[in-house]
């Protein structure tokens, strides 16, 4: 027994080395939500494109790139603005990062991240898809991308890019003159099931299941987008006791 617990201590203490050596390794990303850069595609919109644009086959990828929210880096007429630092601690502010190739540039001479080229092209559809105001076009806009990303086994299969793009279905789908509710739970459901550490795949996830009537299912995801995002915690709250109070009284 003893030989044992030294054999499993021994393998945790190796794990939380092995951890704390990919962090070191980590390129850090931080984006500037300074109301100047996020009105010129920067800020959320950005943080979204960038990890859209990182591939599943990037081993460890969490570990390799950290997106963090910035403050004002300054030279806000320059902005979209990013400050990336490197491993060893180097930093460098880039400028005019306000779009799919721009930030593939960044990836990859600040992180030597490869963007494949099929991720670029998804998030240029989808950032087009988001300034029309049809809904029925953005729905087939988005489908497109979702056909194409699941054609490819290696780089749009299981990607963020690919649960971005069923998250922005299922809203379009809920909004159309005769709500898709089916399918926008469907795809919901399949966003989460690839990028579950993202919040506004479980706020969405939570609207599909009140449009559905599973009012504890909308509730679980409401609470589960508030512990993933912490900046929208009250906002979840609330949206947990509307839900809560629109219960059926026994």
């Amino acid at each position: 027994m003893v030989v044992i617990i030294s054999l499993l201590l021994t393998c945790l203490l190796i794990q939380i080395i092995f951890i704390q050596g990919l962090a070191s390794r980590a390129c850090r990303v931080r984006i500037c939500h300074n109301k100047h850069c996020s009105k010129a595609n920067g800020g959320r919109t950005l943080l979204t494109n960038m990890a859209n644009l990182i591939p599943p086959t990037e081993e460890l990828s969490s570990a390799l790139i950290q997106f963090e929210a910035s403050g004002c880096l300054s030279e806000c007429s320059k902005g979209p603005n990013v400050e990336v630092v490197t491993p060893d601690g180097r930093s460098s502010i880039n400028k005019g990062i306000n779009d799919a190739d721009s930030a593939k540039d960044l990836l990859k001479d600040a992180c030597d991240i490869q963007v494949p080229p099929i991720l670029v092209a998804a998030v240029n559809v989808m950032a087009r898809a988001n300034k029309t105001h049809r809904i029925e076009e953005k729905e087939k806009m988005v489908t497109s991308v979702i056909h194409a990303l699941e054609r490819d086994e290696s780089a749009g299969m299981n990607s963020h890019a690919l649960a971005s793009a069923f998250v922005m279905r299922a809203d379009a789908r809920l909004a159309l003159a005769a709500p898709n509710v089916e399918g926008a739970l469907a795809d919901s459901r399949r966003a989460a099931a690839i990028d579950p550490g993202n919040g506004r795949v479980w706020r969405v996830l939570a609207e599909s299941e009140e449009a559905s009537g599973n009012l504890d299912n909308a509730v679980a995801a409401v609470r589960k987008w508030g512990q993933i995002d912490p900046e929208s915690a009250t906002k979840a709250a609330r949206e947990s006791d509307r839900l809560n109070s629109d219960r059926p009284r026994p």
